[in-house]
């Protein structure tokens, strides 16, 4: 039984924070420590990773058990608004394995740090991590990566003419006119006013777009799929 009201659990989950959590900040300070440079939440990268070792062509995403469906222990799930959170946590993870799909098409390593894989005094995972971006860096120099030179996404798609009208998402994607149905693209767009659809920032790589009002990301990828 949830020992929280409805209205108590909406207001936690609403408190959690996307960026420099807890766990985040326990990695990127071993990273400093241990003398690993790196820079943070590129969004030109799929998923905009949480942090980012351009030096060893790899990112890492630290992701709570809770919002990317980690099959461990301490996870569980909500009492309440059950049919929201089922729906909510597998897009999350079905999002997830597009982006690594598209960071490896490009040519990223990427490295999973989970939330419960930081609980004790000397987590293992750092050990893993270590051996991960050593053997990274020596996979890129085999490649004939330039250690010092950052690393570009390729160009996914030409992005232009985002527009809403009669509940449709307009774009023009790669010079040709689209049209999608709010209902089927985002929840959350669908119910946007005016002013928080009208900002938004398209990735330079042609990966997607992001509604930063509304903390809500779309892949291109992700919005042809729905026409096939």
């Amino acid at each position: 039984m949830d020992v929280h009201s409805p209205e108590q659990r909406s207001f936690n989950m609403s408190r959690i924070r996307g960026k420099s959590t807890r766990p985040e900040m326990m990695v990127r300070r071993w990273l400093w420590t241990n003398g690993y440079r790196y820079r943070l939440h590129r969004k030109d990268l799929p998923g905009k990773p949480d942090i980012v070792l351009p030096r060893y062509h790899t990112v890492i995403f630290v992701h709570g058990c809770f919002w990317h469906l980690h099959d461990c222990t301490y996870f569980k799930w909500p009492k309440t608004n059950q049919k929201f959170w089922e729906i909510k946590i597998k897009e999350n993870a079905k999002r997830d394995q597009k982006n690594y799909s598209f960071l490896l098409k490009g040519g990223w390593n990427y490295f999973i740090v989970w939330e419960c894989q930081l609980k004790g005094e000397n987590p293992e995972v750092f050990t893993q991590l270590k051996w991960y971006l050593d053997n990274a860096v020596c996979i890129s120099m085999r490649q004939g990566v330039n250690r010092n030179e950052r690393v570009k996404m390729k160009k996914h798609h030409e992005i232009e003419n985002i527009r809403f009208a009669d509940g449709n998402l307009l774009i023009t994607i790669d010079g040709r006119g689209k049209s999608f149905p709010l209902n089927q693209v985002s929840p959350v767009l669908e119910k946007a006013s005016d002013d928080e659809r009208g900002s938004f920032d398209i990735s330079p790589s042609g990966y997607g777009i992001h509604w930063p009002l509304l903390d809500e990301d779309i892949s291109i990828d992700g919005l042809l799929e729905l026409q096939r």
